[in-house]
């Protein structure tokens, strides 16, 4: 479940729920530096809306699916700074270089988690895509 701001009502909330989310990683080796992204890819469906206005045209389904965007993405960071900080590759990037540049990695192994790892600026993305807004057409007044 997310909550965001209603698109014209800041002070009203809308919460959605994945109806299906997948993770992608990569990494290389670009100018003898590491490079990793994570990219998510998640369906959702509107689960409580207190917005006044009418959520399923395409405009608004549009501004939420960038907001939703934005949102992942700001949890992804705030995820990878945290387990940067506590020096823990637990999403697996390491091993990926491992797989991929197997030369590189045998020269970063023995710093990865205390010196590569905790360094890295991942690129980070997501797309989300709206499936369906809800049980009622148009929201019922909330006073």
């Amino acid at each position: 479940m997310l909550t965001i701001p209603c698109t014209d009502e800041p002070d009203r909330h809308l919460s959605l729920e994945s109806a299906r989310a997948k993770g992608k990683r990569w990494a290389r080796v670009a100018g003898g530096r590491p490079q990793v992204g994570i990219h998510i890819d998640m369906e959702m469906d509107i689960a409580m809306q207190e917005c006044s206005g009418n959520l399923t045209t395409s405009e608004t389904f549009a501004q939420l699916e960038a907001m939703l965007e934005e949102k992942v993405v700001g949890m992804v960071a705030e995820a990878v700074q945290l387990v940067q900080a506590q020096k823990s590759d637990v999403f697996g990037l390491g091993e990926i270089f491992y797989r991929t540049a197997p030369g590189y990695w045998r020269q970063v192994q023995d710093g990865w988690n205390d010196e590569y790892f905790p360094s890295l600026e991942p690129v980070l993305s997501a797309d989300v895509r709206l499936l369906r807004g809800g049980l009622t057409i148009r929201p019922i007044p909330v006073e």
